[in-house]
């Protein structure tokens, strides 16, 4: 099963193509469009905005990892926590345990809604994505600190509104963090793209060179 958009300001264009595919395809009509890739969306005609959110998905993960009644916190990672391979234990009891820890799955449901509809949650994902190849209960013990945040705020989602001409204007930020990793002294850049005054591209990233000052690492 595949989820399709199709968008025209002409509804007699949008008719004639979605004849032509249903013939050629079996395929359901759902417009208006509520549900796509697991991307709620809900439009307010008055206030002429869409809500883009996946709290129904982010709720399927957490049943999933069986974490429904999970403790709820109010940030992604806790207090000046700075995750190293140092903190990588050598109990093999340790590593046993790890390999029956859905580390990879649990990284990767989380990459998807921040990817799509959250960028709130792109550094803090982003710092235990690195140890996927060898992560240990340090690093498992974050990933469900920030499974928790999500649980507080899963209803948080990208809002964008329509209102103003002057609103379709792209702005954009970008900043860098100055040898953030402690064990390479690389530094972590960040931007963001708006439009309509919500996100529609971010990225943050860990440069691949050592900058020897702020300035050349922004």
């Amino acid at each position: 099963m595949h989820d399709s958009i199709l968008l025209n300001d002409d509804e007699f264009f949008l008719h004639d193509i979605k004849s032509e595919l249903s013939y050629a395809f079996e395929m359901t009509n759902t417009s208006p469009i509520e549900f796509c890739l697991g991307i709620q969306v809900m439009k307010n005609v008055t206030n002429h905005s869409i809500h883009l959110s996946q709290e129904k998905y982010l709720t399927y993960i957490f049943k999933c990892f069986g974490m429904m009644d999970c403790k709820l916190v109010n940030i992604p990672l806790p207090t000046r926590q700075k995750l190293t391979k140092e903190m990588e234990s050598k109990d093999i009891h340790e590593a046993d345990l790890m390999k029956t820890m859905p580390y990879a799955k649990a990284i990767g449901c989380l990459m998807y809604a921040m990817t799509s509809t959250r960028p709130n949650l792109i550094f803090s994902i982003g710092q235990v994505a690195q140890f996927m190849a060898n992560p240990r209960l340090v690093h498992w013990i974050i990933v469900k600190h920030i499974f928790h945040y999500i649980q507080a705020t899963k209803d948080i989602g990208i809002k964008y509104d329509g209102k103003g001409s002057d609103m379709l204007k792209i702005q954009g930020w970008t900043d860098s963090h100055w040898a953030r990793d402690q064990e390479f002294h690389k530094s972590t850049s960040k931007y963001i793209f708006l439009l309509v005054g919500s996100a529609i591209s971010w990225q943050c990233k860990k440069q691949t060179t050592v900058a020897l000052s702020s300035t050349k690492a922004k």
